[in-house]
């Protein structure tokens, strides 16, 4: 079964060609957010039914390295998908899958799959 998934990404057209391919994949986006902020609000609250979620590591100027950690202390799995180097992602974090953009969905897929 795939997950449901929270998409955390400030570019829409990235935003949207995620949901949209990991949704034909069978996947239930849950939840969207362009901001650091918002990612952490949605990633704290305990009434969200979420899987996994895709990380850009930088969210409207913001890194998203708190959102990450509040995902993961709920035990929701965590994908970093960027376009940064997974050599600038600290160490606290190294069990996360980091996926370079562009991705196919078979490469976000299995990083998903890792991260549950």
């Amino acid at each position: 079964m795939l997950p449901r998934l929270l998409i955390c990404e400030d570019d829409f057209l990235i935003a949207s060609d995620l949901a949209s391919t990991l949704s034909d994949c069978g996947a239930t986006i849950v939840g969207f957010a362009a901001e650091a902020d918002k990612a952490l609000e949605l990633a704290q609250r305990d009434t969200m039914e979420v899987d996994a979620a895709i990380l850009d590591i930088r969210l409207g100027g913001e890194l998203a390295y708190p959102v990450a950690r509040a995902l993961l202390d709920r035990g929701v799995g965590v994908v970093f998908y960027s376009g940064y180097s997974d050599r600038d992602v600290p160490v606290e974090f190294a069990a996360v899958p980091f996926v370079s953009k562009p991705a196919d969905a078979a490469t976000i897929l299995q990083a998903l799959q890792l991260a549950r």
